[in-house]
């Protein structure tokens, strides 16, 4: 008999745990996504430390940002910060250099643009200290500037000689003229010209290099599966022996809307279709204002595509250029002889965003901006690079969280703004670059801007 009401109970108590199996589960409509942020120390030497924790690959990213972009070049020498970031890539290259980074297996990435220039490498995680103490000591000791100004000079004229011939180029290149404080400034995109380019001499390099070490002007950014307290005391003893002086302040003001014509042409030889780039100004990366800017971009993307491409069948789709992070660009190449039927097109286009899309249509968005947004937090070079925008234009050190909450209240309202500030027909440029015969009877508004004048030949 007991054997039976165990039997029994032993049932009785399977029946009850089955019962979940008959009842959903209960999900909430709303869940929180943790993203990660940055942890920033200030050392007593002056430098800013970034930290962020994230999964990638096991490696950790470690990147010096340095306030020394080139809009500090001086009038006349124009080209300087990128003569001295061709020379630091060169230097790292050099045997010891070599031996340095290689003993980590690590490959420095050098990279510049108007705010600063950057110095990055990845490396194990048991590497992190001493990876830190290379890039410290790499920028910290003297370079041989006399042996390879010249190799820097070169690779700098020949950047300068590529922008020539290349529509993408001098398009880019347009479009910074554009939106820069003044149109005269030769320093756009830091290429400089020929004529600053031969006044720039070894102590000019050697100068702009020894302003490149300076805790108050450096950050480090470490991200990657580590303790974020370490970086600290990486940091800590890595740049101990660098000097400290006073913050470089900014030599140029803000990107601003141009005044004047509305189309820019710059006449290029040899070119069977025309590039046409709409440009304007856009929140720079990582900002709480750039996932309605994101959508308003895709709306004017979209828009144009359709009509050019499965319209009208004059080009093959649209498709964004480098340049200033704080300007934004859409290049479509067309038939050069339908250059001016597809201006008409584009601009239309644009007068036509304000018929805004459904809020099911944002709603659809935020999937896809949700997980572009949550793959990025866990690319350790994603974070690197937004760790860069936090130090030298003061977003908040949680600013993927503000971003991820303005996605999920992205609404009509919201994208209407954006459209506006920065889509708004009397907000955008229009850069074409093309033979001089594919331009046609166009509107009054063109403005033609010559490669040499816009290279400050």
């Amino acid at each position: 008999m007991k054997r039976i009401a165990l039997l029994a109970a032993i049932a009785s108590f399977g029946s009850a745990c089955e019962l979940w199996r008959t009842v959903p589960p209960t999900v909430s409509e709303r869940f929180d996504v943790v993203l990660p942020g940055f942890a920033r120390y200030r050392l007593p030497s002056g430098l800013t430390v970034l930290a962020s924790r994230n999964t990638d690959g096991g490696l950790v990213h470690l990147e010096l940002v340095m306030r020394a972009g080139y809009q500090f070049d001086p009038p006349g020498k124009e080209g300087l910060a990128r003569m001295a970031a061709n020379l630091l890539a060169t230097s790292a290259r050099l045997p010891s250099n070599d031996v340095r980074f290689g003993m980590l297996g690590a490959t420095p990435h050098i990279a510049m643009d108007r705010t600063g220039i950057q110095i990055g490498i990845e490396v194990l995680q048991a590497d992190a200290a001493a990876g830190v103490q290379a890039l410290a000591d790499f920028v910290h000791e003297p370079l041989p500037v006399a042996e390879l100004i010249e190799e820097s000079r070169a690779a700098a004229r020949a950047e300068l000689a590529r922008a020539f011939g290349s529509p993408d180029a001098l398009a880019t290149i347009a479009i910074a003229r554009l939106f820069a404080a003044s149109r005269d400034h030769q320093s756009v995109l830091g290429l400089g010209s020929e004529s600053s380019l031969a006044t720039i001499g070894v102590a000019d390099v050697e100068h702009a290099l020894t302003q490149l070490r300076n805790t108050n002007d450096t950050a480090l950014v470490v991200t990657g599966p580590h303790d974020v307290a370490l970086a600290e005391e990486w940091a800590t003893t890595a740049f101990a022996r660098w000097p400290q002086t006073q913050i470089r302040q900014s030599s140029i003001e803000t990107r601003v809307l141009p005044k004047g014509d509305r189309v820019v042409f710059v006449p290029s030889s040899d070119m069977p279709q025309t590039l046409i780039v709409v440009a304007g100004l856009r929140p720079r990366p990582g900002h709480v204002d750039a996932p309605a800017f994101d959508a308003a971009y895709e709306m004017l993307h979209s828009r144009v595509t359709h009509v050019l491409r499965e319209d009208l069948q004059l080009s093959y789709g649209a498709h964004g250029l480098g340049g200033e992070t704080d300007t934004f660009s859409l290049a479509i190449r067309v038939r050069a002889d339908k250059t001016a039927l597809a201006l008409i097109e584009i601009r239309r286009a644009i007068d036509e965003l304000e018929q805004l899309p459904s809020a099911d249509v944002l709603d659809v968005r935020r999937v896809p901006a949700s997980a572009a947004l949550m793959d990025g937090a866990q690319d350790s070079g994603a974070m690197a690079r937004l760790g860069r925008e936090v130090f030298l234009h003061s977003l908040p050190v949680d600013a993927l969280r503000h971003q991820m909450q303005a996605l999920h209240t992205l609404d009509a309202y919201a994208l209407d703004r954006s459209i506006e500030e920065h889509v708004d027909p009397k907000r955008v440029r229009i850069v074409v670059v093309g033979e001089r015969a594919s331009m046609g009877k166009l509107l009054d508004d063109v403005e033609t801007w010559t490669p040499a004048q816009l290279l400050g030949g």
